[in-house]
């Protein structure tokens, strides 16, 4: 049993700064252009923050693919992993399959990080709101009432706080926009798939506002194990408040707290190759396995661990989604944070933001891998995490507009508990 306890990232603070001459115009141009190219049809529009300022997608020196609410709706993405269809070089949980709903392992060309569990950071940083989540389990957001995504590859420097190797990925939320109003959806699928998404956003007083949105995921299991477990199911409720308040053109506070929900079974699977060695000729089968068998009423070749447990599509087909294992596999996830952020322009030139948050993971992982009820290879994985992050930021603008500027403080605390057994 491997045991984690600590903060890995008791006190991270980083100093950032960034300058840009506006007279340099060649290069960004030229980057712009391909940037431009990579945009499917109708977003040229997209007003983006990958330089901590708005900008035009197109005016923006930076290899990045920006996806509007509008886009991700007519793709019918109501899921994070969804984005690998249209952001190229852009993969989700290419490391450990089983890592669990709620885990988004994130790969920008190439760069990433395959382990979900605590203390592995991401390789590829991931922002909420401006808010970085430092943990890949916990990371898969239902994308409901969203403005945009922005995907930033490459490593984007001391901009972005930390673990930006590989590159940044951005999911911005729509504000309350002081109106009432709201919206919902139903979608169907097979295997019983019903999502549900509703939003209902209010004026509270002439300078603050509020919005709440909630969806839910259900869908049976593709197959079972002997257990009797719905494996590979889906079973989550998301819901996320927002708070409004603009008292005048030059100061915005906004406050958010999301939550998610999460009680699924294991993944669905089971073995597709087998060769003995000794472990299994001297140990297993001729101790392990006949009191198992004798126990479930196995025949052969069922009554041993070898290559009756091979499944294959070509012969079984929908068979393979049907693991041996014979204990209760667990996909539990209860996921929360809060935040608060602080737009004031200082002047015409200067902008000032303050993002306070804090978050809380709770996970619980159970599966058994190699899909037989003998248990050689059994996962047990919980696991409890928080942090505190804090960033401030100066944006503006110098010498008649030419040059702009970026300067900040960014600071995270982070404790957890992670048991690998």
């Amino acid at each position: 049993m491997l045991k984690f306890h600590g903060q890995p990232s008791a006190a991270f603070v980083a100093l950032t700064s960034s300058f840009a001459l506006g007279s340099i115009a060649a290069t960004p141009a030229v980057l712009a252009a391909e940037g431009a190219r990579e945009q499917p049809a109708g977003l040229e529009e997209i007003v983006v923050t990958a330089r901590k300022r708005e900008e035009n997608v197109q005016d923006t020196p930076v290899s990045m693919v920006a996806v509007s609410s509008e886009a991700l709706a007519e793709r019918s993405m109501s899921s994070f992993k969804d984005l690998t269809s249209i952001a190229p070089n852009f993969e989700l949980n290419g490391g450990i399959a089983n890592g669990g709903g709620s885990a988004a392992q994130l790969f920008i060309r190439g760069v990433g990080q395959d382990d979900y569990a605590f203390p592995n950071d991401p390789g590829v940083g991931l922002y909420i709101d401006g808010v970085y989540i430092a943990r890949s389990a916990g990371s898969d957001f239902n994308l409901i009432d969203l403005d945009r995504v922005e995907v930033l590859r490459g490593p984007q420097g001391t901009l972005y706080g930390r673990n930006t190797i590989g590159g940044a990925v951005k999911i911005i939320t729509k504000k309350p926009d002081g109106t009432f109003g709201g919206a919902a959806s139903v979608t169907v699928g097979s295997y019983n798939r019903i999502d549900l998404d509703g939003m209902l956003q209010f004026p509270i007083t002439d300078t603050l506002s509020g919005k709440l949105v909630i969806g839910s995921r259900d869908r049976d299991g593709l197959g079972k194990n002997l257990h009797g477990d719905e494996l590979g199911e889906t079973n989550q409720m998301t819901a996320r408040a927002a708070l409004r308040f603009k008292p005048s053109d030059t100061l915005e506070i906004m406050w958010l707290g999301d939550y998610l929900h999460q009680r699924q079974a294991g993944p669905a699977g089971s073995m597709v190759y087998f060769q003995a060695n000794g472990a299994t000729e001297g140990l297993i089968n001729p101790v392990v396995a006949p009191g198992v068998a004798a126990e479930l009423g196995l025949q052969p070749p069922y009554d041993t661990f070898g290559p009756g447990w091979v499944k294959t599509v070509d012969d079984c087909g929908h068979c393979v989604y049907n693991s041996g294992g014979n204990i209760e596999t667990r996909d539990w996830a209860d996921i929360w944070g809060t935040s608060v952020t602080v737009d004031w322009a200082l002047s015409d030139a200067v902008d000032f933001k303050s993002i306070t948050a804090y978050r809380n993971n709770s996970i619980d992982i159970r599966r058994v891998s190699d899909h037989t009820p003998f248990n050689i290879v059994q996962v047990n994985n919980p696991e409890d995490t928080s942090q505190f992050t804090q960033e401030f930021q100066f944006v503006g603008r110098s010498f008649n507009d030419k040059l702009d500027w970026v300067s900040g403080l960014f600071y995270q605390e982070e404790k957890g508990e992670s048991i690998l057994f």
